[in-house]
């Protein structure tokens, strides 16, 4: 996405993404959606042990069989 407004794109452009379902990949972008949020909403800063947390939880969201 970012490649196509670096090489100097002037016109608009779509981007479309196909994901499959109940794939690492559709849980993969449910974790950049939650840390997208949560990087607007960090206006106050997290203890270590709160950062640690987030990060095994975006784990096991990967990599959770369903």
């Amino acid at each position: 996405m970012d490649r196509v407004y670096r090489i100097g794109q002037t016109r608009p452009t779509r981007i479309v993404r196909y994901v499959c379902d109940n794939s690492i990949e559709e849980r993969m972008l449910a974790v950049q959606d939650s840390k997208k949020l949560l990087g607007e909403a960090a206006l106050h800063r997290l203890t270590p042990e709160e950062a640690r947390s987030a990060r095994v939880s975006d784990l096991r969201r990967i990599f959770a069989s369903e």
